[in-house]
């Protein structure tokens, strides 16, 4: 055996039976307190589980003030209950009691004493919390909750738990834990494969599953002025670090966390001379000179790869782990009659310059802030937080952006959130007179040409007029239906295949808006190259047949709206720059202007009865309508002016239009998507006023459109999406 392997005196053997043993933890016993010399573990299924004399919750005497109502209530849920259970009840007994966690499944080769409990009980030594580092790479590690040592009353317990606890609020499970606003900042912590392979689980669980080892990494990058916290400095000067890897996950490293490898040579029988008997005995014997402990952890749950413990549990492998004559036993009888005196080399935490933030750890969630003495006109209370320059590093959109865009524009402070605008508008006086400069106001210089131009255009989106286009929406939405349909695959059958959502629904706005704002004659239907139809407006088919001419002019002109500045000033000195924007702009009205010339130049020879002889108004109808009862003895000036102003609105139409829309319909799918019991409210409320047969819905609607006004939960969601979104 290996030098680094010393037998200890018969004095420090536990000498009673395992049947002693098991009695004596089945049996209550008060904690000492005049001694922090604790061991705490936890089992969720084994040692007569929630019936235990030892139940957690009799070392509790305010359980409410450390439990959230899912512990307390029992209503937990998900893969992992048994694991997150542990997690909640740790800390609040280190803080209450000090002492030592153990996860169970641990095999000991090394003193808890001199592991840690010295150097945590020695009135010289500042180090307050003990355990492993878990090193994911070269660039990232993490605090590794499955052994920990602390002191009783350790400030830094108490905060860890504060976050966790706040994480853990109102959830019954650890779904979705990743997204929560208090570990947004963190980088991310992807975990290498020693097979070069992806990790068999997807990263949002990772997290979830690691819940509480994130919340200490919001702790160590945390600095709290008003507590006096540094989790920097504290993490480099009172914490004890041994590295995980070699002190605890040898076995795993040395075999690529192959479980089943890992229990076929500690199958194995001793005393063997065949290779593979060879091979299982040097893998003990690394791993007993090698670490000072071993875990045998059951894992995230994935579809891929095995776990030593989850083998042990299956049936058939009852006695696997203590099976007479086996490696299995050798190695438990080694955590017994072995000490590791390997000299061991505290370790540090890596810092992340990115994660780190200064704060009130917990309000800076989004509990209401106080307004500050020395409170900024410009900054609100951004200088009481002073973490306003790390808070670009959120995976989200954080409460306060700061954007620095000295020396190109002025630098801003953009407020997202309700509270924060009630302190930054509500409750502070502001200068406007500098912003009043920039607005123009209703009675302007713009106001006559503003107001022709609403006088035009409003009476096209009067409620009558919409109501009159329905049809025109229900001929695109059943192309649209249709699609989705055909991309989702058939229902209970194979699926189809991933496909941009927004890309069929910007096709179907786009669609529709053409549609809608312009109507297309038969006899003007030879000087446009577009799709038309004799009853309806303008048919771009992009849902059928992909991007028309008109769309690609409009979005390659789009890239062509660059802001003058110093960044864009190369781009805008190349002649070939001007160039493009005359090419698009003349793709644009080879489309248009015939379409809107003939509502000018051309209305001498017709009549306005010929504009209503369809039963579909589109905008440039409404238009054209009013510009003929103003405008017959126009010049031709005036026609040309009123065609450039038409061709202008009508682009601005349907590309602002589109994009707006498209985006509003998206964001009410992924919201539908995150809330899986609204859609069956919709489908009960549609069932109720349209009847069961979808097949001929676009019919009842376009004979039947008051039946719109039936559906106040369905408007009730389409305007919360739209308060949500904008």
């Amino acid at each position: 055996m290996s030098s680094a392997l010393e037998t200890p005196e018969l004095l420090t053997w536990d000498q009673r039976s395992d049947n002693e043993i098991l009695a004596d933890l089945q049996t209550y016993k008060p904690v000492d307190g005049t001694s922090e010399r604790n061991i705490w573990s936890f089992w969720d299924k084994g040692l007569t589980a929630y019936g235990s004399p030892n139940h957690y919750s009799k070392y509790f005497s305010d359980p409410e003030c450390f439990f959230p109502a899912a512990l307390l209530q029992k209503t937990m849920k998900g893969t992992h209950v048994g694991p997150h259970a542990a997690d909640l009840i740790r800390l609040p007994l280190l803080y209450l009691y000090g002492g030592v966690w153990l996860d169970v499944g641990f095999l000991l080769f090394r003193d808890l004493d001199d592991l840690c409990w010295c150097a945590l009980a020695d009135p010289f030594n500042p180090v307050e919390l003990a355990g492993f580092k878990m090193t994911i790479s070269q660039a990232l590690a993490m605090f590794w909750n499955g052994l920990i040592g602390a002191r009783k009353g350790s400030l830094v317990i108490k905060y860890w738990h504060d976050i966790f606890l706040n994480v853990w609020n109102n959830r019954t499970s650890c779904d979705g834990i990743n997204s929560h606003p208090l570990l947004r900042h963190l980088p991310r912590y992807e975990v290498p494969s020693s097979t070069g392979l992806p990790p068999a689980f997807v990263y949002k669980n990772f997290v979830d599953y690691l819940a509480q080892m994130f919340c200490l990494e919001r702790l160590q990058h945390l600095r709290d002025l008003n507590r006096d916290w540094d989790g920097l400095r504290f993490f480099e000067s009172r914490v004890l670090l041994f590295e995980c890897v070699s002190e605890v996950y040898w076995a795993q490293h040395i075999t690529h966390l192959d479980g089943r490898k890992q229990f076929n040579m500690l199958s194995c029988v001793r005393a063997e001379t065949e290779p593979e008997f060879l091979e299982a005995e040097k893998f003990i014997q690394e791993i007993l000179s090698t670490s000072s402990t071993m875990k045998l952890s059951h894992g995230l749950v994935t579809e891929q790869g095995e776990y030593l413990a989850r083998i042990w549990d299956e049936p058939e492998n009852e006695d696997a782990d203590c099976r007479p004559g086996t490696f299995a036993a050798y190695l438990r009888w080694a955590s017994v009659y072995f000490q590791q005196m390997k000299k061991l080399t505290p370790v540090q935490l890596p810092v992340y310059a990115d994660a780190i933030i200064t704060g009130n750890f917990l309000q800076i969630l989004g509990e209401s802030h106080p307004i500050a003495e020395l409170h900024s006109m410009i900054f609100g209370h951004l200088l009481l937080v002073n973490g306003i320059q790390y808070f670009p590093h959120e995976l989200e959109c954080p409460s306060i952006v700061y954007l620095d865009l000295w020396p190109v524009a002025p630098s801003l402070a953009i407020v997202n959130d309700p509270d924060l605008c009630a302190q930054a508008i509500q409750r502070i006086e502001f200068s406007t007179k500098s912003l009043a400069e920039q607005v123009h106001s209703s009675s302007g210089t713009n106001i006559k040409h503003h107001t022709f131009l609403r006088s035009r255009f409003a009476p096209a989106f009067r409620h009558q007029n919409v109501v009159r286009n329905i049809p025109i929406v229900i001929e695109e939405a059943s192309i649209f239906t249709e699609t989705l349909r055909t991309q989702a695959g058939s229902l209970g059958g194979q699926l189809g295949n991933v496909f941009s959502l927004e890309d069929k629904v910007s096709e179907f706005v786009f669609d529709t808006l053409a549609n809608f704002t312009v109507y297309v004659y038969p006899i003007f239907i030879l000087n446009i190259q577009v799709a038309h139809n004799s009853r309806s407006g303008l048919r771009l088919n992009e849902q059928t047949n992909g991007h028309s001419a008109l769309r690609l002019a409009i979005y390659r002109q789009t890239a062509n709206l660059l802001p003058r500045n110093l960044f864009t000033l190369k781009r805008r000195m190349n002649p070939m720059y001007y160039l493009g924007i005359w090419k698009n702009n003349q793709a644009i009205a080879r489309i248009l202007v015939p379409i809107i010339r003939s509502r000018s130049h051309g209305a001498s020879n017709m009549s306005i009865g010929m504009l209503n002889h369809h039963d579909k108004r589109t905008v440039l109808d409404i238009v054209a309508k009013t510009w003929l009862s103003h405008n017959q003895t126009k010049s031709e000036e005036e026609k040309d002016a009123f065609v450039d102003s038409m061709l202008q609105n009508v682009k601005i139409f349907m590309l602002a239009g589109h994009d707006t829309t498209t985006a509003a319909i998206c964001y009410a799918f992924e919201l539908l998507a995150y809330h899986p019991g609204e859609p069956e409210k919709l489908r009960a409320e549609h069932g109720s006023v349209f009847g069961k047969d979808r097949e001929n819905l676009g019919d009842i609607i376009q004979n039947s459109p008051e039946k719109l006004n039936n559906l106040p939960f369905t408007l009730a969601v389409i305007k919360e999406c739209l308060r949500l979104l904008l």
